[in-house]
């Protein structure tokens, strides 16, 4: 019976698969207009915020020179990250970027480009009374913050579920998380008491040391197997822009473009 029950759900997905592979190529369109929109969260500093009235940060600088070698026009939308991965599904827009992760639930959506940022270590903010950290044991029962949406926090979770450590029960060994929108939330979440831990990745650390928030903190690094990356991603109706983007990244690696502009955000 549960053989049976297997072959089905196979089928079932196949399927799927089919059809969605068949929906995509009957809709993979191309840029004719030479404008290309661009869907961004803007507050995930440093890759993408908002300053002085305008956008911002690593990703922008290296989409600007995507945008110059492949000459394409880009316009960037500011969106929510909830609304990001169905607009890039439905082709509202054909690219997507902001400190995102080529995830694999994310891939039925979008192409993702090679990542131009990897290694970016997910580090551990604490008061010094809350955590005493040595090892991901002493988390365990407590709680923790962590922005939703951000790579770090989507690193941080499944690592820990691999590890048997859920973040969302109620056991004393569980580690009972705290949801937030924004870094400026966590900051205030963890400064207030309402978690005792938080969980950003080390290219916010950079940014939150350089501005002085993070006086009366602790810094606490995790082993080597929590680490983010970071790629572009593009909608699977355009497979043409995606080629062009992900070969001018390719060159802008060769050429050494890709480690100047990292260089003047912070990163190595």
């Amino acid at each position: 019976m549960k053989k049976f029950d297997l072959i089905v759900t196979f089928l079932l997905s196949f399927i799927v698969f089919v059809i969605f592979y068949s929906f995509l190529k009957k809709n993979e369109k191309t840029v004719d207009s030479g404008v290309v929109i661009v869907g961004v969260n803007a507050n995930i500093p440093p890759f993408a915020f908002v300053k002085k009235d305008k956008i911002v940060g690593v990703d922008v600088d290296l989409m600007k020179e995507i945008s110059g070698r492949i000459k394409k026009q880009f316009v960037l939308k500011d969106m929510s990250l909830k609304v990001l991965e169905p607009s890039v599904l439905l082709g509202k827009v054909q690219v997507i970027f902001g400190g995102i992760s080529p995830v694999v639930k994310r891939r039925t959506a979008t192409f993702f480009t090679d990542p131009y940022l990897e290694d970016d270590e997910i580090i551990i903010l604490s008061k010094t009374e809350a955590v005493n950290f040595k090892g991901i044991s002493d988390l365990e029962g407590k709680r923790g913050i962590a922005c939703s949406g951000y790579s770090s926090s989507f690193v941080f979770k499944k690592k820990l579920k691999k590890m048997g450590i859920n973040v969302d029960g109620f056991s004393k060994k569980d580690v009972r998380m705290v949801w937030v929108r924004t870094l400026a939330e966590g900051l205030f979440a963890l400064k207030n008491d309402l978690g005792d831990f938080f969980i950003v990745a080390r290219s916010v650390v950079r940014r939150l040391t350089r501005k002085k928030k993070l006086k009366g903190l602790k810094i606490y690094k995790l082993d080597k197997k929590f680490r983010g990356k970071y790629s572009f991603g593009v909608s699977r109706l355009y497979p043409e822009l995606f080629l062009e983007i992900q070969e001018a990244l390719r060159e802008m690696k060769k050429d050494g473009t890709l480690k100047k502009i990292k260089k003047r955000w912070g990163f190595n």
